[in-house]
């Protein structure tokens, strides 16, 4: 059994990563026109489930990066900490996640997750078979 000191206070949980919000109703709403907009212009229509997924993934990150940017719009500059003399971790982090956002459209265009019909050849013209 270990000796040691103990604990002066309780361990509790803080709730730090567990902030899951619900989304506003504006949120939401930018959330759709986005994706259907993904949808009218890059896809041409019907999504198939693989460009759901993408579809999905991008606007949750352009809805973080939203959330982020705005923060930081509010924060005064400039954005350094003044003890280490760099730039604050968040910068970093947006730039990030502008190119995690930027990489997911490219997937999203990619032509594999495409739905295609599958091209059925006629055995009879194929092999000149009659009848």
């Amino acid at each position: 059994m270990p000796t040691g000191q103990r604990r002066l206070r309780p361990w509790r949980r803080s709730g730090l990563y567990n902030n899951k919000k619900p989304l506003t109703p504006a949120q939401q709403q930018a959330a759709l026109d986005l994706r259907q907009r993904l949808i009218d212009q890059h896809l041409g229509g019907d999504a198939s489930p693989a460009q759901s997924i993408v579809l999905g993934l991008i606007t949750s990150a352009v809805l973080r990066h939203n959330s982020v940017a705005s923060w930081l719009r509010d924060q005064p500059g400039p954005w350094v900490d003044a003890r280490g003399r760099r730039a604050w971790s968040i910068l970093t982090d947006l730039g990030q996640m502008e190119r995690h956002v930027a990489r997911l459209i490219q997937v999203l265009v990619d032509p594999a997750l495409a739905r295609r019909p599958v091209e059925v050849e006629d055995v009879r013209q194929r092999y000149g078979i009659d009848g």
